[in-house]
């Protein structure tokens, strides 16, 4: 006869609930459910006391509820000194898996235990709700340094939160240093025997300098650091007297500026050679010299395009000035919208599309992280997925880092976003879908900037439509755009000279751009003024390269 698990365990967690009202713990209490008990140890591998409250808390939360501390002594009816001799065992059942911990947002004490919360792993609801046998609880393994220290970085997001205390998270971050001492970072930093709160701080700083950040502020760092303003005060009196034994190590320095609030620590030589031999290379190295475009190097450059492409990037360039963005976001926010304001650019090349990304960050004062496509892909196959996860990950830990959003920038996006090819096709083709369907899912909730551009607006994806806020078509210039901008790179011709090229040369920005060079590089040559005719002849020679190569 076939066990009827389903049937059997809500039973019995039904029977033990019922009896728990009001038991106050009282062994006669237990007697009364000894056998429901007994079926739920069974099932769930645990002792009868943790049988009780896993039964408790699943029924519970099938109330609609994460069960805490507090609910707990009004439902038992009990002392709340009695629940606390019992929060080893709710701990114990965390470490199996079978219960999980959330924290509360808001809560006026930070008693150990008083602001947890508890809910009943869903691989084991799922599993009994559906009459099969007790589930397998493994944890995903970290399976390298950057997402370890990733992990890392969100026990400080929640600590910034108000999630947990600090306490709490030298905890929490202890148990990783100690389950992951291998990784060689890891058993360099163990071996500092630093104390918690400095082991933190250089924890974090180092995650900062991997994704970018030369320097952090210090103040906001050590504000989380402690509860207590004169524990963190005297904390701080430390790296003004260079007391503190990060600084003396030699693995931290020091920046200072006139305020103090605005004093921010970086990795010293010393720890930069930390992170070296442990095989990470820093990200504002290489990376930053490479992938990022800060907006004060950015030159400042007239944009003309036609009317209808002007409109439009006006309208961007408003919403990317800081005021306007901050009231935009705030507004989406309030409605439960999507906060992310994500750009197509699309159009023949040349037409002004990167240059255009350019002048938009250039105006709003706005970083740009930028994302060649093609580095991005791998000769080993699975490695352009982490590699496409990874530029996600390093623009959220900048966009954290950053006090105004940055720019995502992906240029010339032509293989992420078009069409996706049929699930048989070669590994290629399913890496490329692979990608695209991490873009779509990070897409989905993205907070911040992105822009993309790309020539081929015709073959891209359905699903990627309805991700692009604004799409940007730019067409060919119309004659009279044309010839400003022919103007505009060569004010020495006149207007009816400058009307004539637009009206012979059907040429987008980036061409006549190409006919200016070779008027520049010709007069310093040959030391002779060009003329009009010799233009001429500069734009036929443009003309015929175009030529060749569509004949080719």
């Amino acid at each position: 006869m076939e066990i009827n698990i389903k049937q059997m365990m809500l039973e019995s967690i039904s029977t033990i609930y019922d009896e728990a009202k009001g038991c106050r713990l009282q062994q006669s209490a237990f007697d009364k459910m000894d056998k429901e008990l007994a079926i739920v140890s069974d099932y769930f591998g645990t002792s009868r006391i943790q049988s009780f409250f896993s039964s408790v808390i699943f029924a519970m939360n099938y109330g609609g509820s994460f069960v805490d501390m507090n609910d707990f002594v009004h439902y038992l009816d009990c002392n709340p000194m009695k629940m606390l001799e019992h929060k080893s065992e709710l701990d114990e059942l965390c470490n199996k898996g079978i219960l999980e911990k959330a924290k509360m947002r808001h809560h006026r004490m930070h008693l150990e235990g008083s602001n947890e919360q508890f809910i009943v792993n869903k691989k084991i609801t799922e599993a009994i709700l559906q009459n099969r046998p007790f589930p397998a609880l493994t944890k995903n393994e970290i399976k390298d340094i950057i997402e370890l220290l990733e992990e890392m970085s969100n026990f400080w997001n929640r600590r910034n939160e108000d999630e947990m205390a600090p306490h709490e998270m030298y905890i929490e971050i202890a148990v990783l240093m100690k389950d992951y001492d291998h990784f060689p970072l890891i058993n360099a930093i163990n071996e500092l025997k630093i104390d918690a709160k400095e082991q933190c701080l250089l924890l974090n700083l180092i995650w900062k300098s991997i994704c970018g950040r030369e320097s952090s502020e210090l103040n906001p760092m050590v504000e989380l650091l402690f509860e207590s303003q004169s524990r963190k005060f005297a904390f701080l009196q430390e790296f003004i007297n260079g007391d503190n034994e990060l600084l003396k190590m030699g693995l931290i320095e020091m920046a200072e500026s006139n305020f103090f609030s605005d004093t921010e620590i970086k990795l010293a030589p010393k720890g930069s050679e930390m992170l070296n031999a442990a095989g990470l290379k820093l990200f504002n190295n290489k990376k930053r010299r490479d992938n990022f475009i800060f907006s004060d190097d950015i030159r400042e450059k007239v944009l003309i395009f036609n009317e209808g492409e002007m409109k439009q990037l006006e309208l961007l360039r408003g919403l990317l000035m800081e005021e306007r963005m901050k009231d935009t976001v705030a507004r989406l926010e309030s409605k439960g919208l999507p906060k992310g304001i994500n750009v197509l650019l699309f159009g023949a090349p040349g037409t002004g599309k990167t240059e255009s990304v350019m002048q938009l960050a250039k105006a709003s004062g706005r970083d740009i992280m930028k994302v060649d496509i093609s580095q991005s892909k791998s000769m080993w196959f699975g490695e352009s997925e982490k590699i496409i996860k990874r530029i996600f990950t390093d623009y959220k830990a900048l966009l954290r880092d950053s006090k105004r959003t940055p720019i995502l920038f992906f240029n010339e996006a032509d293989a992420i976003i078009s069409k996706r090819r049929n699930i048989g096709a070669s590994s290629v083709s399913q890496t490329e879908n692979a990608i695209q369907n991490i873009i779509l899912e990070e897409l989905e909730n993205f907070e911040g900037i992105m822009i993309a551009t790309t020539n081929l607006a015709n073959n891209m994806d359905t699903a990627f439509e309805r991700r692009f806020l604004f799409k940007v078509e730019f067409k060919k210039p119309e004659i009279e755009t044309k010839a400003r901008i022919w103007l505009d790179k060569l004010p020495v011709l006149g207007s009816e000279d400058a009307l004539v090229l637009a009206e012979n040369f059907d040429f987008s920005g980036g061409q006549i751009e190409n006919v200016v060079r070779k008027k520049e590089i010709h007069e310093i040559l040959n030391g002779e003024l060009v003329d009009f005719s010799l233009i001429r002849e500069f734009c036929e020679e443009e003309l015929l390269v175009k030529q060749s190569k569509i004949g080719f």
